[in-house]
């Protein structure tokens, strides 16, 4: 179900939301954009991370709009050493502040929001942002299973997750559809440039579809010039600039690092590629569609949510010449991509950010509720 009530409702509430790190990525963002938008009222929030973020811009974000933030693990060496810290500190952050709610917000952080909620008899909601992502441990898949089962709620943000998490086992009563939300992008012409030019926004680390990007480059044999230009940044950087070497794509492939202003990136592209093996609601695609830019994207279960006909083209999952032809009618049609980046700027309206905070809002509200009436 998708939930219906308005950001500027009343509720007073006292919520800690607990996720990893605020380093830069979709669903950081969306989080650090909801907190924005509700605290203080309708919800006193407070923030724990497990460990510090290696950029300053969500922690800054924060500090703006007077949200509360607490680091759980900051000096913990170890993967166990940092996750048994961070819950005895959580469990000494919710005694201390007494939440009615605690939010988990993705897999990590329900390991130990969820048994410390429980602990403490808090009522909890969960947010699921995949669909069973290959980059996942399974070990951690399953763990993250029990935990949804002790959840009041489990949030969602595509119908794929949605149906992922029902075939789990969590019943569809307790399942949240709330989509993701972004304000309202403004439509800009492609760039007057001598070359088409590609973006991928996404972290450089693995289940990201960096690999299968360049197994594809080297096969594209479109007539029109080109390049792709990388937004982010990760572990895998060095592996990369090292493949892009060895394949001959120096002169096709930018890594730009870091980029602040990503509707000024995308002024400056005319196409938005992604090539993930698993997504759930890719916000790098929605964010390039509302810039009116066309849409490649791996034809898995979530982009299929996102690219229609109409607004990009589905490239053949693990199929590089696939993926290659695909990128080859991008480059070269123009009138294609002014018609598929009009079809995606219509498509991508409905990510409203009212419709997202409202439907967060009404999750903790409604996971409040049927605590006190058990």
């Amino acid at each position: 179900m998708v939930s219906s009530r308005r950001p500027g409702d009343r509720l007073s509430m006292r919520a800690v939301f607990v996720i990893t790190s605020l380093d830069r990525g979709g669903s950081e963002g969306q989080l650090v954009q909801l907190l924005a938008r509700i605290h203080p009222e309708p919800v006193a929030a407070t923030l724990a991370t497990v460990v510090t973020a290696r950029d300053g811009l969500h922690t800054a974000s924060l500090r703006e709009f007077g949200v509360p933030h607490v680091v759980l693990a900051r000096d913990c060496r170890s993967s166990a050493q940092r996750w048994t810290t961070a819950a005895i500190r959580l469990d000494r952050l919710v005694r201390k502040l007494r939440p009615e709610v605690v939010y988990a917000w993705g897999e990590y952080p329900s390991l130990a929001a969820v048994p410390v909620a429980r602990l403490r008899r808090i009522p909890v909601v969960v947010a699921r942002h995949n669909s069973g992502n290959a980059s996942i441990a399974p070990w951690l898949a399953r763990a993250a299973r029990r935990a949804d089962a002790h959840a009041g709620l489990v949030t969602v943000n595509s119908r794929t997750a949605l149906d992922a998490a029902a075939r789990h086992g969590v019943a569809r009563q307790r399942l949240r559809l709330v989509p993701n939300g972004h304000d309202a992008g403004s439509w800009s012409p492609s760039p007057l440039a001598d070359e088409v030019r590609l973006g991928y926004v996404a972290g450089l680390r693995p289940g990201k579809g960096h690999m299968q990007l360049l197994d594809a480059l080297v096969q594209v044999r479109a007539r029109e010039a080109w390049r792709v230009d990388l937004a982010g940044t990760g572990p895998l950087l060095e592996e990369l600039r090292a493949e892009v070497d060895e394949r001959g794509l120096a002169g096709r492939v930018r890594f730009l690092g870091m980029v602040d202003d990503i509707p000024d990136f995308w002024r400056k592209h005319d196409a938005c590629v992604l090539l993930s093996p698993s997504e759930s609601s890719s916000n790098a695609l929605i964010e390039a569609g509302l810039a009116g830019r066309p849409l490649v994207a791996s034809d898995v279960a979530g982009n299929r949510e996102l690219v229609a006909p109409t607004s990009g083209i589905l490239a053949p999952a693990g199929d590089a010449q696939g993926t290659a032809r695909s990128l080859d009618a991008i480059i070269d049609d123009a009138p294609l991509r002014e018609r598929l980046g009009r079809g995606a700027a219509r498509a991508m309206r409905r990510f409203d950010m009212d419709r997202m905070v409202a439907g967060h809002v009404a999750a903790l509200a409604d996971c409040r509720r049927a605590a006190t009436t058990r």
